[in-house]
């Protein structure tokens, strides 16, 4: 069962780059619409939030155990590009935003992490 559900992960894999490769190369940005650089983000994030989650699949074979966080690392990392790209495309991503954005950000997985190892302590108990 697990190989339907794989092979189901790298169809849809398939149909996002192939949407992305149709829309990135027959779209300029300097000149659509801005629904059209919304649906253009919107793919980006989509497109790197399968390529964190098959990238940490990957890593598993090299003996790192991430099956229980895989979806949570996914997200979390894509979280941090969506808004990085927000910004540059903006054109106010500056060095100031990244030394505040990135160990917020690190700050709040170490936080959300041992929150939830500490439910899981208590509820064992």
């Amino acid at each position: 069962m697990k190989k339907a559900s794989h092979k189901l992960g790298l169809a849809s894999a398939a149909v996002i780059f192939s949407a992305d490769a149709l829309f990135f190369t027959t779209t300029d940005a300097t000149r659509v619409q801005s629904v059209d650089l919304i649906i253009g983000f919107i793919l980006a994030v989509v497109t790197s939030y399968l390529l964190i989650y098959e990238l940490c699949t990957v890593i598993q074979i090299y003996g790192i155990d991430v099956r229980t966080h895989r979806k949570r690392i996914a997200s979390a990392v894509t979280g941090v590009f969506a808004v990085l790209l927000a910004l540059a495309s903006v054109g106010e991503l500056t060095i100031k935003d990244l030394l505040v954005i990135v160990p917020m950000i690190l700050i709040a997985i170490v936080y959300f992490s041992y929150g939830r190892s500490a439910r899981r302590i208590s509820q064992i108990e």
